[in-house]
């Protein structure tokens, strides 16, 4: 697709997983193992001031939940991040 894959890491072990356009807006993306805490996404999207991100998906062995401005969802489920 002629696109980079860049990644980032800062030293203290916080990571973004992927960043992804979804509904017209950047949306951080955290795909997790099981159902861990996603700290740097929620400080990120916390402040969309600075960053200019309001909103996170969690992939995840959860259940469908929302909270605040993170939807949670099933791995089987992200299928359904598609831009419409």
């Amino acid at each position: 697709m002629g696109r980079r894959l860049c990644y980032c890491r800062r030293d203290s072990g916080s990571e973004i997983d992927f960043i992804i356009r979804f509904r017209g807006e950047p949306t951080l993306l955290e795909v997790k193992a099981g159902t861990g805490k996603t700290k740097a996404a929620d400080y990120i999207s916390s402040n969309p001031d600075v960053f200019g991100v309001r909103s996170c998906v969690k992939l995840g062995a959860n259940n469908v939940g929302r909270a605040g401005n993170k939807l949670a969802l099933p791995y089987y489920m992200g299928f359904l991040l598609t831009e419409v």
